[in-house]
């Protein structure tokens, strides 16, 4: 009985530094998501001059920022009636994210701050700035995912065995 206890003991211990671990994919995640949204809104405003609702309706649709799953609560807003810089900034004070940075979450204002503030290059110069900061940023996370979520899973169980062996 005792052994069994020492193995949830450790295994208590081992999976808490992976769940800690995971914060830092979830913000590399978040962030790559965020780089698609950017790019995808540079590219549409290259090759021509959308509205904000059609540049929302298109970054919807792509499965590699379903991470932003609250951009879909936006548009739907969007479609009733909604003024995008409120929708935008109601929608995401309500959408919080394990892992995120707060300069991450002032990378997701400054968009719904800039789409359709701005003339076409404005926009473009604008929205070019941001994703260069996110690609920056991106570089960043990933580096502490290796880093910084290595060092979470080896105290984990570091502590685990610790936990056993102050037990035995």
């Amino acid at each position: 009985m005792k052994v069994i206890g020492l193995i949830l003991v450790f295994s208590a211990f081992a999976y808490s530094g992976e769940y800690a671990a995971q914060r830092y994919k979830q913000r590399c995640d978040a962030l790559c998501a965020i780089c698609k949204m950017l790019t995808k809104t540079v590219l549409m405003l290259r090759s021509q001059s959308s509205p904000v609702e059609d540049i929302i309706s298109r970054i919807c649709e792509d499965e590699g920022i379903r991470t932003l799953d609250f951009i879909p609560l936006v548009y739907n807003d969007l479609r009733n009636g909604g003024d995008f810089r409120e929708v935008w900034h109601e929608r995401l004070c309500k959408w919080r994210r394990r892992g995120l940075l707060p300069e991450d979450y002032s990378l997701l204002e400054d968009y719904g701050r800039d789409l359709g503030a701005y003339d076409l290059s404005g926009q473009l110069d604008c929205f070019t700035a941001q994703l260069d900061a996110v690609r920056a940023e991106i570089a960043v996370a990933r580096k502490e995912k290796l880093v910084k979520g290595r060092m979470c899973r080896s105290l984990g169980i570091i502590g685990g065995m610790a936990a056993v062996l102050l037990m035995l």
